[in-house]
């Protein structure tokens, strides 16, 4: 059964945006451009025995990662200029009254 998930997920590809938006109740939460790639991604030997040794029975699994990911803001940046320095005030007392 984990292999033919494995293979349905190799088939499948990328996950696409409208594939995505399509499972939301808001349409547009992700745009044309985001995508979703899984990609298989086994733990090292050392990672798989201390999982193992907190599950204490020995299930199959596999791990996967998700990369690829484009998320932008529609928030326009600044066009201030680079910080060059920065005055913090140490030692500087006010009278407080």
């Amino acid at each position: 059964m984990l292999g033919w998930m494995m293979r349905a997920l190799e088939d499948a590809g990328s996950i696409t945006a409208a594939q995505l938006n399509d499972y939301l109740t808001e349409d547009s939460i992700f745009s044309v451009e985001e995508d979703l790639d899984l990609v298989c991604d086994p733990l090292s030997v050392v990672d798989q025995l201390s999982m193992w040794d907190r599950i204490r029975r020995h299930p199959l699994f596999v791990n996967y990662l998700v990369r690829m990911v484009l998320i932008d803001s529609n928030q326009a940046l600044d066009d201030t200029g680079i910080v060059l320095e920065r005055g913090f005030g140490v030692g500087l007392a006010e009278d407080v009254a």
